[in-house]
């Protein structure tokens, strides 16, 4: 026997979905062509092994009755409006309690980043290495090293600055795309 808790459905439906499955024995063989694991019968295979897996002719679903006492459907009241079925509800995860907290704090770290960076001692740095480069010197040829290592730290800011940015539009790409995923699901 196998138990499925789905949690996407459950959040959608706003309650535990919850299936029971049984295998058959290895000599059965359902008297109903194509009978699938609930009952019904798919004539279509590809619609049939999508739905049910490559073996869907050799389980199916037993009914399920929920029995809990109080203590258990405080847990289950605990979990389904609390935790992951609210999680999984939410329109986007900046809109869950603790990421609306903590965003205002992971902007201004990127911004204290940007402020760290020294852009026009940067775009010197970078024009006269262009300029090095150009005439043929550079650190082979006597370059200050003490400048080559004030550009390389401010190369290593900027750096972490832009790293920090791609933290945050990762976070709001991947929110975006589970966002349609569950749009598409439960359409």
């Amino acid at each position: 026997m196998a138990m499925v808790v789905d949690p996407l459905r459950s959040a959608h439906k706003d309650i535990p979905e919850i299936k029971a499955f049984r295998v058959y024995p290895q000599e059965y063989n359902s008297p109903t062509l194509n009978e699938c694991p609930d009952g019904s019968v798919i004539s279509e295979k590809k619609l049939r092994l999508e739905k049910w897996g490559s073996c869907w002719s050799r389980y199916y679903e037993l009914q399920v009755e929920y029995f809990m006492n109080k203590s258990a459907k405080n847990g289950m009241e605990i979990l389904t409006q609390n935790l992951w079925m609210r999680n999984l509800r939410t329109t986007t995860a900046s809109l869950q309690i603790e990421n609306r907290q903590a965003y205002p704090e992971t902007l201004d770290n990127v911004t204290d980043r940007f402020k760290e960076v020294d852009v026009p001692g940067f775009m010197a740095g970078m024009q006269n290495r262009e300029a090095m480069a150009a005439s043929g010197t550079g650190s082979n040829n006597g370059e200050n090293s003490e400048g080559a290592n004030a550009n390389a730290r401010r190369v290593e800011k900027i750096g972490n600055a832009c790293d920090g940015v791609v933290e945050i539009v990762t976070g709001k790409i991947y929110e975006g795309i589970t966002q349609a995923a569950k749009k598409d699901l439960f359409a």
